[in-house]
């Protein structure tokens, strides 16, 4: 039977050792107080009284926990019987000098409550409770405590990786474990092991409300489903959506019955879920064919999962019958309405989000803020194209630099460098970013040098080059030997034609402009402006600089170019080339030839002729693959592009070559972004765009 205390005697030898130890508390505080008197040092005296109370409190918490866990395990045990068991079994547990008194004092209290008809293993089970709520437990929120303050210094130290690499586990277990609620709330309606929950609950709720909680939950772990998929674009909308969700699962489910475990498992995720909202930062999101082919596929293989087990074990569910096949009916019933009502709220979100999310700015509302940041800071060979309004403006919080770019499904693509304060370009770029990624989008710098290679690989960007800028030394051209063979010839010939060359100064008259429009009419042919990174015949733009004109023997204007400014004051370039079709053959010749000697008279030092696209691009054998892919384009795309035929028409001219390329992020496909590029530089902003070109917008 083991030990019985009943009185003060019974306890033997230990009644010495409590004695002992009950007076060492009264006996501390009064030799504390006589220090005190002696030294008058109330900081020591009060901070002994506090540790006495820390520990009186710790112990009365400690027998106030087991005897709590004795009474909710159903043990009928007075206080004043406890507690003489208890001391012993602490008292015995000091002695032991061991850690905790485990052994001692687990022994002495299990033999101290059979003495009084308490069960061996309702005592065992008190005590792993205790053992788990007064050691384990701190055990694990000390644990967790240091290694946030510790990993907090290790993520310190290795400039945030840890924590990087972390999040983007957390953030993949998180969307893991919110669809796999949704599929428990889903399946727990139609497995076979809940059939006999339902035959209880329809005599509890009725058959009405059962069958209408059945259905609901069914829709319901299908929407959550929906959400964890929609979770990878970030955005707080769609998790505040998966948390209301989440949160109408729980009494939803009880409504059904769903297995305790699993009810605890949704709490949990809805917890974690809430704990990691931080992760979900954006204000908007842009949805993609590719992702939404990968959602559909998921989502498909997902209902048909369901629907098979509805097959599988309908038998089953008729055989329940609520009415008759009811849940049978209900399964099916509300299977179907989840699946219209998924894919109405999957189709209405992608088409909702093709529309531009993110905030811009047009040219004509900072337009004094670009000039000013022109003027002071200077451009480039694409920083004029800013002027023909076809593109949004990024300015910084400083207004000291701005980007141009155009929206085309869920990428910014930059037309060339920053231009302004260059001095924080990493920050600028780094916010820039910062920006887009606001919204769900990602930039792609379209037409960068090799200055911006450093400050966009730092910010993530993978490059590609897409051609080079043919550039003229001005000062060092000249129409002679051999090499010019062909320039002289064209100059000569379009000459005896009676042609001249002739600059004419802004503004420019309706008369001139006209006569213009009617030359670039019938040099497109019925063929669509283009736009983006080159010019397009717009009157307020072709007024921001000199135009060269040619014209015939009669005086009359058959071609003309006009003069892009590099805003760099030793360099110029061109823009719009176009000319009648009764011109000479080596008219363009005859007008580059005069640009170059205009460029010399009025000091410029470089005349830009402009990117030839895909130029010496993928050559070496070692080059990636997508430059290999472009060169086969190169070689072999003359029907769509005369790559070849442009090079060889600069190369006549040039003698130094600057490369161009396009930056991109890894995570994007570089085929799909060159193919965004091309056609946003096809098409102007209002354009209507085909079935097609929409497809490709969105594409990722």
């Amino acid at each position: 039977m083991g030990i019985q205390i009943y009185s003060w005697n019974s306890l033997g030898v230990i009644k010495y050792a409590i004695a002992i130890i009950a007076l060492y508390a009264p006996g501390f505080i009064i030799y504390s107080a006589y220090k005190y008197f002696k030294t008058k040092d109330r900081l020591e005296f009060f901070s002994t009284l506090g540790t006495i109370f820390i520990s009186f409190l710790e112990w009365l918490t400690t027998i106030i926990l087991i005897y709590a866990t004795l009474r909710i395990t159903g043990a009928s045990i007075s206080v004043n019987t406890f507690l003489p068991i208890y001391i012993e079994a602490a008292v015995i547990g000091i002695i032991s000098m061991i850690p905790g008194g485990i052994g001692t004092f687990d022994l002495t209290f299990m033999n101290g409550l059979e003495g009084v008809g308490v069960p061996i293993e309702q005592t065992l089970l008190v005590i792993i409770l205790y053992r788990i709520s007064y050691f384990l437990v701190p055990a694990v929120i000390g644990v967790l405590l240091f290694v946030h303050d510790f990993g907090g210094k290790i993520n310190e130290k290795f400039n945030g990786l840890p924590y990087e690499i972390i999040s983007k586990i957390a953030y993949k277990v998180v969307v893991a474990l919110v669809f796999i609620s949704g599929a428990i709330i889903t399946l727990s309606n139609i497995a076979p092991q809940y059939l006999f929950k339902i035959r209880l609950l329809k005599e509890l709720l009725g058959k009405q409300v059962l069958g209408l909680s059945m259905g609901m939950s069914i829709v319901l772990g299908f929407l959550i489903m929906l959400t964890a998929l929609m979770m990878k674009y970030r955005s707080k909308s769609i998790y505040k959506t998966s948390m209301i969700l989440l949160i109408l699962g729980i009494p939803l489910s009880l409504t059904n019955g769903i297995n305790p475990y699993e009810l605890a498992f949704i709490i949990i995720v809805s917890y974690i879920l809430y704990l990691s909202r931080r992760m979900f930062y954006r204000d908007s999101f842009v949805v993609s064919c590719k992702n939404t082919i990968i959602d559909s596929v998921i989502l498909m293989a997902s209902f048909s999962v369901y629907f098979f087990i509805l097959i599988r074990f309908g038998r089953y569910l008729e055989y329940v019958g609520i009415v008759r096949k009811m849940p049978y009916k209900i399964a099916y019933k509300f299977g179907f309405i989840a699946f219209v009502l998924v894919t109405v709220i999957y189709v209405a979100i992608y088409f909702f989000n093709v529309r531009r999310k993110i905030p811009v700015r047009v040219f004509d509302e900072c337009k004094e803020d670009v000039e000013r940041i022109i003027e002071e800071y200077k451009g480039d060979s694409l920083t004029h194209l800013v002027f023909l309004k076809d593109k949004y403006i990024y300015l910084n919080e400083d207004k000291d630099l701005f980007i141009q770019y155009e929206v085309y499904g869920d990428k910014l693509f930059v037309l060339g460098n920053p231009v302004g304060n260059t001095e924080n370009l990493f920050r600028e770029i780094e916010k820039f970013c910062e920006y887009a990624d606001n919204y769900g989008y990602t930039p792609v710098f379209y037409q960068v040098n090799d200055e911006m290679i450093s400050y966009l690989h730092s910010n993530g960007y993978d490059f590609m080059k897409i051609g080079e800028e043919a550039k003229v030394d001005v000062k060092e051209f000249k129409v002679v030997g051999n090499k010019m063979k062909s320039l002289k010839t064209s100059r000569s010939k379009v000459t005896k034609e009676g042609y001249t060359f002739h600059m004419v100064e802004p503004p420019f008259s309706r008369e001139f402009l006209d006569s213009l429009r009617n030359i670039s009419d019938e040099w497109l042919d019925g063929r669509k402006e283009k736009g983006f990174s080159v010019g397009f015949f717009d009157e307020d733009y072709l007024n921001k600089a000199p135009i060269a004109v040619l014209k015939d023997a009669e005086g009359e204007i058959k071609a003309f170019a006009n003069i892009m400014y590099m805003y760099d004051d030793e360099s110029f370039s061109v823009d719009l080339m176009r000319f009648s079709k009764n011109t000479p053959r080596g008219v363009m010749d005859f007008m580059f030839i005069n640009l170059i000697e205009y460029g010399k008279e009025k000091g410029y030092e470089i005349f830009n002729m402009g990117m030839a696209p895909l130029a010496n691009v993928g050559l070496s054998k070692y080059a990636f693959w997508n430059e290999k892919l472009a060169l086969q384009v190169y070689e072999n795309g003359q029907a769509f592009y005369s790559f070849k035929g442009l090079r060889r028409f600069k190369e006549k001219f040039s003698n130094k070559w600057d490369y161009k390329y396009i930056a991109y992020r890894r995570n994007t496909s570089i085929l799909i972004t060159v193919i965004q590029a091309a056609l946003i530089c096809s098409r102007n902003r209002d354009v209507n765009d085909g079935i097609f070109i929409k497809f490709l917008k969105n594409i990722k």
